[in-house]
This record gives C-alpha cells, structure tokens and sequence, in this order.
C-alpha cells in the first residue's frame, strides 16, 4: 500500500493502518498488529507460501518467529504472484495447506512415502510448539502464585 500514490488506497492504508508508517500513529498501529514485533506472543503454527517477490517482505516474520521457538515453514515460489497461478506450485500450494491442517488440527497425516520428509519436520515443530507452550503455561502459573 506504501507505494500507491493516492485515491482508494489511501483511504484503506489511512484507515486500517492509521497513516503512513513514519506517522505516530501508523507506526503504533503496524506495531500492534505486526506479527514481526508480537512474535514472542503467538502461539499458532505458520505455514508461509509466498512468491519470490514477497521474500523480502516476510522474512521479518519468519526469523521474528523462528528466532521465538514457534512453529514455522516457509516455502518460496519462483516467478509467481502473491496469488499462485502456475499450475504445479498452485498444486503445491493447496496440498501442503490441506496437510498442514490435517497435521496441526487433526492429528492426521498422508501415508503418501514422498511425504515423509514433510512430517518429519512438522513433528520437530510440534515437539518445539509444545515446549513453547509448556514454557508459556509455567510462566502464567508462576505470575499467579
């Protein structure tokens, strides 16, 4: 949005971000909502599949996250858009969300053998979320005695 010139778009970046990010408040309010600066205070798995293009601009949140202990994947397409088009990495795209979720939701996995390595890697992010959320529930529990 901090490249388009004016209009509509300014209107939204105006009013779901409160201004630009050198503004006061803009700067608070990316603050707030910025996955990057809540790292420490999120306890959901991420699952990043992103254009090449789009790199630069998520790999705060992805070491933000990672640098915290929590559960997180990205994956980067070549020559893509932020909307998938190509058929191979669209399909890529929609059969590793489908796992994901199988995986973090319902504890289910595909006995696919390609995948193997897939699993082996979220079960080493499963083993670290639950340590994080371990750390976080001793924590709380400390603070209330």
């Amino acid at each position: 949005f901090e490249m388009l010139p004016s209009g509509f778009f300014r209107k939204i970046r105006d009013h779901v971000f409160g201004g630009t990010p050198f503004s006061k408040k803009g700067f608070e309010m990316r603050a707030r909502y910025s996955v990057g600066m809540n790292a420490g205070r999120i306890n959901t798995p991420f699952l990043i599949q992103i254009a090449d293009s789009e790199y630069y601009w998520s790999r705060q949140n992805y070491h933000a996250l990672k640098d915290a202990g929590k559960p997180v994947e990205m994956h980067i397409y070549p020559d893509e858009y932020h909307v998938k088009w190509q058929p191979a990495h669209r399909y890529a795209v929609y059969t590793r969300t489908v796992d994901w979720f199988n995986f973090w939701l319902r504890g289910v996995t595909d006995k696919n053998p390609t995948k193997a390595a897939q699993y082996e890697r979220w079960y080493g992010l499963r083993q670290q979320h639950h340590a994080n959320l371990n750390t976080v529930t001793r924590r709380v529990t400390d603070i209330s005695n």
